[in-house]
């Protein structure tokens, strides 16, 4: 039975905690595409293995990122079952088959924003099966993606819409977002979310597992808008960056 009483995050029995892992900027660095990596993914593995086998109830990867891109950071992390590309896509650890569970990118919105770069030489596209990802080659260089979304005209987007965070632009389905993850999830596995997040992509799992009598975990400069979320301050924590952030992960494993 779960506990009815909202408890500290610190002292929620782990077997009842359900986690929701966001990867990049919440657990390792925003780095691979602009710098040499400078972390050890077999940390982040070890850490996440070690909420496994220490009593969690389950744990979830929703994360923008690809499949095959996780895996190929560290194939141990398939073992978890996951919602990728914003909660579209989600990853059977056991039979090891992704399936599409949202809506597919439409036809021709790939083409169409391929041409609208032209001329944007410090800009790149990612093509997923659910979402397009447009953002600068370089890490902190955000002026032109800004002035990019403020001239270009965009196409029909009827049930979609362009959600810009601190880091790049990511065009999503209005149905299928990081809330469909959790609920899905917590369908699957019942019991107490935990979600964690770096930026207002990862504000729909944030406001959901608030509604549920979950936690949340935010982490660095970019979660202001936690605090328009109505929730109780034992709801909530804050962490400066990702080394803090696994910390408190790790003091949950009793």
């Amino acid at each position: 039975m779960l506990t009815s009483r909202l408890l500290k995050l610190q002292e929620a029995p782990l077997n009842e905690l359900v986690f929701f892992l966001d990867y990049d900027g919440s657990l390792c660095p925003h780095l691979e595409v602009w710098e040499e990596r400078v972390y050890d993914p077999k940390e982040i593995y070890d850490l996440v293995s070690g909420l496994k086998s220490g009593g969690a109830r389950e744990i979830y990867w929703n994360t923008g990122r690809r499949v095959e891109s996780l895996g190929g950071v560290c194939d141990e992390f398939l073992e978890f079952p996951g919602y990728f590309i914003q909660g579209s896509v989600y990853w059977d650890s056991k039979t090891k088959i992704e399936t599409l569970v949202g809506e597919a990118l439409p036809d021709g919105l790939a083409e169409y924003y391929s041409r609208t770069l032209r001329g944007w030489s410090g800009l790149r596209m990612e093509v997923k099966k659910s979402s397009l990802r447009i953002a600068p080659y370089q890490n902190g260089h955000m002026e032109q993606l800004r002035e990019y979304f403020s001239k270009v005209a965009h196409s029909d987007l009827t049930g979609w819409q362009w959600h810009v965070g601190a880091r790049g632009g990511e065009l999503l389905s209005h149905r299928y977002d990081k809330r469909f993850a959790v609920r899905d999830g917590l369908e699957r596995s019942p019991g107490i979310p935990v979600a964690i997040g770096d930026d207002t992509l990862d504000r729909p799992a944030i406001e959901e597992v608030i509604a549920r009598g979950g936690y949340a975990i935010l982490v660095g400069e970019h979660c202001g808008w936690a605090t328009e979320i109505e929730h109780k301050a034992s709801q909530l924590s804050y962490c400066n960056d990702i080394s803090q952030a696994k910390g408190l992960l790790r003091s949950l494993i009793k």
